[in-house]
C-alpha cells in the first residue's frame, strides 16, 4: 500500500467535515427523546442571527503542522485547536451541564478513522484524535438578551493521506476502536 506523506492541505477540511458529522449525527444532542432539542441547529462558524436557542457553533482557532518536509510542504499531521460551544439563553445549571457533558462525550475521541473518495476518484484516509484541551465559558449580549457560551477548546490531531490501492467504498483494516469507519462524500 502506497501512502504519500501529507495531503496537500486537506486536513482542515477533513477535520471540519468530521466535526460537523459527529455533532449532526449525535441523536441525543439533536432531540431524540428525551434529547436536548437542538434539532440540527449546529453551525460551523456563525449561526443565523435569528436562530432559536440553544444551538451549537464550532470553529477552528489555530493549527500546527507536524514534521513538514522540504519545499513540497508535505506534513505528517496537523494539531488543531477547535472551539465547540453551546449558546443558550437558559441559566439553569442542570440543563447547561447536561449539554456541555454531551458535547464533551461526542468530541472526546481517542481514535477515529474516516475514509472518503475525492471527486478525482482518489481515496483518502484520515485519522482523528480529539481530547478536551480547556473549558470555555463566557456571556454576551445577543439582540438585547444575555446568552452564554458553554463548551470547550478541543485539541484534534488529524493525519490525512491518499491511499492509492484501496477500492473506493471499501473499509480499511485497523480501526482500533472496533467501530466501522464513517464514509463521507
Amino acid at each position: 500500500m502506497t501512502m504519500p506523506v501529507g495531503s496537500a492541505g486537506s486536513e482542515d477540511l477533513d477535520t471540519d467535515m468530521w466535526i460537523d458529522n459527529r455533532l449532526k449525527t449525535a441523536t441525543y444532542l439533536n432531540g431524540v427523546s428525551p434529547g436536548l432539542g437542538l434539532n440540527g441547529r449546529i453551525y460551523g462558524g456563525l449561526a443565523p442571527s435569528d436562530e432559536e436557542f440553544p444551538y451549537v457553533v464550532w470553529a477552528m482557532q489555530s493549527g500546527t503542522d507536524y514534521a513538514v518536509f522540504g519545499a513540497t510542504g508535505a506534513r505528517l499531521a496537523v494539531d488543531f485547536l477547535y472551539q465547540v460551544s453551546m449558546l443558550t439563553a437558559s441559566n439553569d445549571p442542570a440543563h447547561v451541564k447536561m449539554m456541555t457533558d454531551e458535547l464533551t462525550r461526542i468530541m472526546s475521541v481517542p481514535h477515529d478513522t474516516v475514509i472518503r473518495t475525492a471527486e478525482d476518484g482518489s481515496v483518502w484516509n484520515s485519522v482523528f484524535s480529539s481530547t478536551r484541551h480547556m473549558p470555555l465559558s463566557f456571556s454576551e449580549n445577543h439582540t438585547g438578551r444575555t446568552v452564554w457560551h458553554k463548551g470547550a477548546i478541543y485539541r484534534i490531531t488529524t493525519q490525512s493521506f491518499m491511499v492509492s490501492d484501496v477500492t473506493p467504498g471499501t473499509p480499511m483494516a485497523g480501526v482500533s476502536d472496533g467501530s466501522s469507519p464513517v464514509y463521507l462524500p
